[in-house]
């Protein structure tokens, strides 16, 4: 942090040595409101010169009022040197790039294209020069950021940076840091991306706090969540603090963080929250009118209703997501939403229509470097997985676990409080109705209409044989009962009181699902709609070819059931080790490694490393 107190502008003096004014602090702290309240909004506006027209200019972008800033710059150019155009046009350039608009995005190619021919028309040696470089690569990197490019924004982004090294430019190294960031999560390199974004929040600190304070640390948390980085109860108090927090006038922010608040309820398994978080979500987006937020709403609303097993609702909804998502020209939304169209399409028989739409992915995946929206599909069996180190993407590690039925795995999915994981693993709809023993030992776990709720002591085992028994046949008289739980003949003195006890107790255990156990014509009746199962781990000795991906047998036969296995993780994870393998089938390191060795001698796979860092990897 030394190098802070070299940096002229910490000092208010440009790269010229020019003392900066109070209009320039405030922008670079991030005090975009106050700029606009000053300049535009007053009912007497101050006159603006034109070293001052960027700062406004760069306001009204950073909050979306790209028409008024257009019109300003307009207005304002003939007053701007050439450093000061060129930085009024790069905001100009965020701002019509961030709305995904077909218009925006022609008009904003163009606005680059003419910063590039003056910065190259006008090349010099001085610090002037290094700054307007900097604000040409970063432009090119946040049009390729939006664009789904990552590696190409990567790459700009980098050399942006180093301009803004050059010319002593804190606020250029901010953002440098922060694209260079974004690029590094969405491309899969996920502790560097995290690491970056910190940088940029560490010199942020030290021009002031603002809007790009505040809009960092919620791109932070942002993150957090959708990597899985801490359990579900601390990510979902990051994201409403960062709610509560957030100023009323950033529209953008607050309807991401809504999103993204719903998605981490369904995971955490509360339904009703998440739909209530969508509501809120909508209020935001149907104000900010841009293609890629309501696509992004109408996507969450259809993997809800696809969960809700609603699957027409959800063509629907997904259907209109992929209309908005093709007018913004995001590849990367549009791979996650022909991801989720080709999964409910699959769930509802349309086979040959899914498979369409799996060949329009691939071509999607090779234009775009989102690596999540590849792992998740990959899971679905459509395209391959992208190059994500195991441990940096803890929620997907967690999800590519859950193929195979451990006890570990399981013990995993409770300890992240990812509740909503739980009906995926033993193939429920999360929206049922159900009580499930046995999840993890002798606990048991209620589901219904996306609550998920888990009680890891379990009930005694007269209450267990109570619903197992009426599960089978759906009402049961005293007699049937006391056979059943006691394995004696009915005796009414005898067995009247131990019944109603555990009636009694079997309903207070059902709270607040009282409803699910009823009494009727001599008999205890149970809802018709509830599922009842027990769900003890199987080991993968014990399970059945149905247990694997039908393709994977028809790519590879003559392989064993655990190989099977293995070539499917192979297929959402980089790459596997023999450790992993003890771990998720519970056998010795020499069974384990003669699969592997036999998956090598076959081509299937290929060893990478040796002694204790070997790992396997498909070929």
């Amino acid at each position: 942090m030394i190098w802070f107190s070299y940096d002229p502008y910490l000092n208010n003096v440009d790269g010229q040595g020019r003392v900066m004014g109070l209009l320039a602090d405030q922008f670079y702290a991030g005090l975009y409101s106050d700029i606009i309240t000053r300049y535009i909004d007053s009912a007497a506006p101050e006159k603006l010169s034109g070293s001052d027209a960027l700062f406004v200019v760069g306001s009204l972008c950073f909050l979306s009022r790209s028409g008024e800033a257009r019109s300003l710059l307009e207005r304002c150019s003939d007053r701007m040197s050439l450093r000061e155009s060129v930085e009024a046009r790069y905001y100009l350039v965020t701002a019509l790039r961030r709305e995904r608009r077909s218009e925006s995005s022609a008009h904003a190619r163009k606005i680059l294209i003419s910063i590039f021919k003056d910065v190259r028309r006008n090349r010099t040696d001085d610090l002037t020069d290094e700054e307007s470089r900097f604000f040409l690569y970063c432009g090119m990197a946040f049009y390729r950021y939006t664009d789904g490019r990552f590696q190409l924004s990567l790459k700009w982004a980098q050399r942006a940076y180093d301009h803004a090294f050059r010319a002593r430019f804190p606020f250029g190294r901010l953002v440098s840091y922060d694209l260079m960031g974004h690029s590094q999560l969405n491309a899969g390199d996920i502790r560097a991306g995290l690491k970056n974004i910190s940088n940029s929040a560490v010199i942020s600190e030290a021009l002031g706090r603002g809007a790009v304070n505040q809009s960092i640390e919620v791109s932070r948390r942002l993150y957090r969540s959708t990597f899985g980085l801490d359990t579900g109860c601390v990510l979902m108090d990051e994201l409403t603090g960062a709610i509560r927090a957030c100023s009323f006038e950033n529209s953008y922010t607050l309807a991401s963080l809504y999103i993204e608040l719903a998605r981490l309820q369904l995971l955490i398994g509360d339904g009703h929250l998440a739909e209530s978080s969508l509501r809120d979500a909508g209020e935001w987006v149907y104000r900010l009118d841009l293609p890629f937020m309501d696509a992004n709403l109408s996507f969450r609303y259809a993997h809800l209703a696809c969960l809700q097993g609603n699957f027409k609702k959800s063509l629907e909804l997904v259907r209109s997501a992929r209309a908005r998502v093709t007018e913004a020209h995001d590849h990367s939304m549009e791979i996650r939403i022909l991801g989720l169209e080709a999964r409910i399409l699959r769930l509802m028989g349309a086979e040959s229509d899914a498979d369409a739409l799996t060949a329009g992915i691939r071509k999607l995946e090779a234009l775009s470097g989102h690596v999540i929206s590849r792992r998740i599909n990959a899971r679905l069996g459509i395209g391959g997985a992208g190059p994500i180190k195991r441990g940096e993407d803890a929620l997907g590690d967690l999800m590519d676990e859950m193929r195979f039925e451990t006890n570990d795995a399981r013990a995993r999915v409770l300890n992240s409080g990812f509740l909503g994981l739980v009906p995926a693993m033993i193939n429920l709809t999360p929206f049922c109705d159900a009580i499930v023993f046995g999840f993890v030992n002798e606990s048991v776990t209620f589901m219904s209409k996306g609550h998920v709720r888990h009680d890891p002591d379990g009930w005694p085992d007269l209450v267990r044989k109570l619903f197992m028994g009426l599960a089978e046949k759906r009402q049961m008289s005293k007699e049937e009962i006391a056979e059943r739980v006691w394995r004696q003949p009915y005796r009414t003195a005898r067995h009247d009181p131990l019944i109603y006890a555990l009636v009694a107790r079997a309903r207070k255990m059902l709270e607040p699902y009282t409803h699910w156990l009823t009494v009727g014509d001599g008999a205890y009746i149970l809802e018709p709609s509830l599922i009842v199962r027990d769900v003890s781990v199987k080991r993968v000795s014990e399970s059945t070819n149905s247990d694997v991906r039908a393709d994977i047998f028809s790519r590879h036969p003559g392989l064993s059931l655990r190989q099977a296995k293995i070539m499917e993780l192979c297929e959402t994870r980089t790459t596997v080790a023999n450790k992993d393998l003890c771990e998720l089938f519970a056998v010795s390191e020499v069974t384990a490694g003669r699969d592997l060795s036999d998956l090598v001698d076959k081509g299937l796979v290929r060893r990478i490393g040796k002694g204790r860092a070997t790992s396997y990897t498909k070929r």
